[in-house]
């Protein structure tokens, strides 16, 4: 069987037929289906995660208590202090412009997380918090838990 010719990456359309060739677009394409599992699974994982913190809350759980006013505390002082507003603003735009952020994988995760969280409407914001506060908690980054699950 003939092989076939590469093509010169001068151009998208000779980079985009190379990488059909050596098997990379499939290989996106298997990484984003992927992610898009697991976003629609981190869903379900971060509703849980809230269940289980509004359970301690219920609870009377000291630490919940502890945590709720810490967190309470840190977005009075975004509202009221614009050096920490800057801070964590640069934190956001540091998550959103890193490039490794944007693997096939990731951007999956990311949609399959809005898809499901946008069909299952309640479920899609508890989550985001569920995973947010659960990463808060781990000593990261509420935006990142958010918006990538935990």
């Amino acid at each position: 069987m003939p092989s076939i010719p590469q093509a010169s990456e001068d151009t998208f359309a000779g980079y985009l037929w190379n990488r059909l060739l050596d098997g990379g677009v499939r290989d996106n394409i298997y990484d984003y289906g992927g992610g898009l599992k697991d976003g629609a699974v981190s869903v379900w994982n971060g509703a849980v995660n809230f269940g289980r913190q509004a359970y301690r809350h219920l609870g009377g759980d000291v630490r919940a208590g502890a945590e709720s006013r810490a967190f309470e505390a840190g977005i009075q002082s975004y509202a009221t202090d614009s050096a920490v507003r800057r801070a964590v603003n640069r934190e956001i735009y540091n998550q959103a412009t890193d490039l490794s952020n944007y693997s096939a994988r990731n951007i999956g995760r990311v949609v399959g997380r809005f898809i499901t969280g946008t069909l299952a409407r309640p479920a899609g914001l508890v989550a985001g918090v569920g995973d947010g506060t659960a990463r808060l908690e781990e000593g990261g980054n509420f935006a990142a838990g958010f918006i990538y699950g935990n």
